[in-house]
């Protein structure tokens, strides 16, 4: 009786129940597991649509600095279409009081677009049209080089819907179009140019008289962008020579994204394509897209997240099952052995063994409330380690989407100017991707090569004691973009503090666009708007540096007075507008027969200034008799009576030594008077 009882109450066969307890606690996981996993792709659908939702955005702001420049181009193109040598060549070839001649015109505009456009390569050709849309000036650029010349091709192509459009404006505007230009290379081969063509009404006294016309390459301009594609809308490549001819072979539901009109993104070959369009023509005939490749490197994260997360719980409730397994059995073992043996003892010896009924149930309570116990203490360790681990992600979200929605590059550098940070916008503005730079140097990468030096000693320096010259301030450095190209860039740097260590994490912000208006401000208040050259304040500002810098090598300087004669009866005679192009010729007659070291401006009404600099007296009175002399040469007419033309110059010497500018001014002006008193048309130089 107490070998059967020891059988079937033996410690192996308990043992063998807390196995088969163990193994349904692993199988009541399996249904956590499957619904992990089958709601992992959800998750994993709306984590991909969001990414691409901020690529999208991310792209429209890249292609806003394009826009940029486009409307800059037609800041420009306003500025220069109402220029008066623009009405002169409008002047259907009429005599008119104070004509200077189409050609005469023609020539010093070439000029001032030269110079406006000196280093604007993307600008192919310039057009002026009447109102019959007859071309009445052309100017294309050289090949091979910076340079502008006058050209007696027609425009490329001429739209008279376009041209009617813009006749018919009431108020100045601009009408922006495309046009499509298929070239054959040198290898036969043909590419795609598309041409961005910007119309604007030229006016006089409230009245369109014609039609600027400046077509773009916008060939030139997406070279900035060297990541995206650039596909026109019947799916030409315009920015590179694939494989296929076309990119509806490339991507096959490009045709179908293209006639909805909207931004998306589609997949090819497991990769994604964002497609954004940029540019639209009339009636949709020609539009231009961006595309750009995007990795969904959060996406392939949160995957990996994820599924660590999901096994890391699954394993620790395993792990928990089990322990609590093995708990359960090791004292149900050392139980079941006292019970079998004090059964034994009591059939053996017929001893009763109900005397220890209540130390039984006393252990067995005291197990049962180390059990609660321990349960207790492990779910409080679960939910603490849940909690911790929700509140890290919280934080993991809100820093991302910080940093990655903020238009600033945002970059973290280690003790060792590695790169442990570089959100979306660093990419956008650097060109590097992400996955590029990481744990790669940063001055290297975006240093200029003339600031390599400056910067290792700063580092050094900020590594040794957390400061530095651009430590928690604001300065405008240059940079340097991936494809080699300099940028004016606003910088912020702050330390931070990691391991005994000093780390830094900067924020970094393209300011061309701010540049380029402040050039153009600068331009038009350092320039005279009828005559284009220096107005008085700056020619001035550039004569007494000028003053300056001879005094510092003993450098004689010549100041000239200029003051045309009799200009009041000029405009009195001829009106007004022929008064402004006989300062306009003056002007061009003296920007040819001065050097380029010399100052030119215009210090008023007819009156006119210049610094010849390093020359001799005699050299200084050629330059004014030859000035003198083309002038004279010109004449204005009205009613078939034509009137000369000349000039009164007064020319004093600057003392290096003991001389001002000031001082130079007043004897160059008493010369000039005593030209004036002389019977004008004459060079006087002053005493001394």
């Amino acid at each position: 009786m107490a070998g059967i009882l020891k059988k079937l109450f033996s410690p192996r066969q308990v043992s063998l129940g807390t196995l088969v307890l163990g193994f349904l606690l692993v199988l009541s996981f399996i249904p956590l597991t499957a619904f992990s996993f089958f709601t992992l792709d959800g998750i994993l659908s709306q984590l991909s649509a969001i990414e691409e939702k901020e690529e999208l955005h991310f792209m429209q702001d890249e292609l806003h600095q394009l826009e940029t420049q486009i409307e800059h181009y037609q800041q420009i193109i306003d500025f220069v279409s109402q220029l008066p040598a623009v009405m002169e060549i409008l002047n259907r070839g009429e005599s008119s009081p104070g004509s200077i001649g189409k050609d005469t015109a023609s020539l010093r505009y070439t000029g001032v677009l030269n110079r406006t456009f000196a280093k604007n390569r993307d600008v192919v050709s310039i057009h002026v049209l009447d109102q019959n849309s007859a071309v009445r000036f052309s100017l294309s650029k050289k090949a091979g080089t910076m340079e502008y010349q006058q050209s007696r091709k027609p425009p490329r192509t001429v739209d008279p819907e376009s041209i009617e459009k813009t006749l018919a404006m009431q108020e100045k505007g601009f009408l922006t179009i495309p046009l499509q230009e298929t070239l054959q290379g040198e290898d036969d081969q043909a590419s795609h140019r598309l041409l961005v063509r910007i119309l604007t009404p030229i006016q006089m006294d409230g009245e369109t008289i014609g039609v600027y016309l400046a077509d773009i390459d916008m060939g030139v301009l997406i070279q900035a962008f060297p990541e995206m594609r650039w596909v026109l809308s019947d799916g030409c490549y315009l920015s590179e020579n694939p494989r296929n001819g076309s990119a509806f072979l490339d991507f096959p539901e490009l045709r179908k994204l293209f006639a909805s009109k909207k931004a998306g993104v589609l997949g090819v070959a497991d990769r994604k394509t964002a497609w954004v369009p940029f540019f639209t023509g009339q009636n949709d005939a020609i539009s231009l897209w961006a595309g750009k490749p995007i990795a969904l490197a959060s996406v392939r994260t949160a995957r990996q997240q994820i599924l660590i997360t999901v096994l890391a719980c699954l394993g620790l409730l395993l792990t928990g099952g089990l322990a609590i397994s093995f708990l359960f059995a090791k004292y149900v073992r050392r139980l079941s052995r006292q019970f079998l043996a004090g059964l034994e003892e009591s059939i053996l010896h017929h001893k009763p063994v109900l005397w220890s009924k209540d130390i039984r149930i006393r252990e067995f309570s005291e197990f049962s409330e180390k059990m609660d116990s321990l349960l207790s203490e492990h779910e409080t360790l679960e939910q603490e380690r849940l909690d911790s681990q929700r509140k890290l992600q919280e934080s993991e979200e809100i820093f991302r989407v910080v940093f990655n929605s903020v238009q600033s590059a945002v970059i973290l550098i280690d003790n060792h100017d590695m790169i442990r940070f570089f959100n979306p916008a660093a990419e956008r503005i650097f060109g590097y991707t992400c996955e590029e730079v990481l744990g790669k140097s940063l001055h290297s990468l975006v240093v200029v090569e003339e600031m390599q030096a400056t910067a290792r000693k700063a580092l050094a320096e900020f590594w040794h004691t957390g400061q530095g010259p651009i430590i928690d301030t604001s300065r405008e450095l240059v940079a340097r973009k991936k494809d080699g190209r300099i940028f004016p860039a606003e910088v912020f740097v702050a330390r931070v503090r990691k391991n005994d260590a000093y780390w830094a994490v900067g924020a970094v912000l393209d300011i061309t666009d701010r540049k380029v208006k402040e050039e153009k401000l600068v331009m038009l208040a350092t320039m005279d708007g009828l005559t284009g050259v220096f107005n008085r304040r700056h020619f001035l500002f550039l004569a007494e540096q000028e003053v300056a810098r001879s005094k510092r090598y003993n450098k004689d300087i010549y100041f000239l007075m200029f003051d045309l004669d009799h200009f009041k009866e000029i405009n009195d005679t001829y009106g007004h507008e022929a008064g402004d192009r006989v300062l306009q010729d003056f002007a061009s007659i003296c920007t040819a027969g001065l050097r380029r070291a010399d100052i030119f401006g215009r210090m008023g009404g007819e009156e006119f200034a210049a610094l010849v600099v390093e020359a001799k007296g005699e050299e200084a009175l050629a330059v004014a008799e030859r000035i003198r002399k083309n002038f004279a040469s010109q004449s204005i007419g009205k009613d078939g009576t034509e009137k000369n033309l000349s000039v009164s110059i007064g020319i004093s010497r600057l003392d290096p030594a003991t001389g001002s500018l000031e001082a130079a001014y007043a004897k160059a002006d008493k010369a000039l008077y005593e030209a004036k008193d002389q019977g004008r048309n004459r060079v006087i130089m002053a005493a001394g």
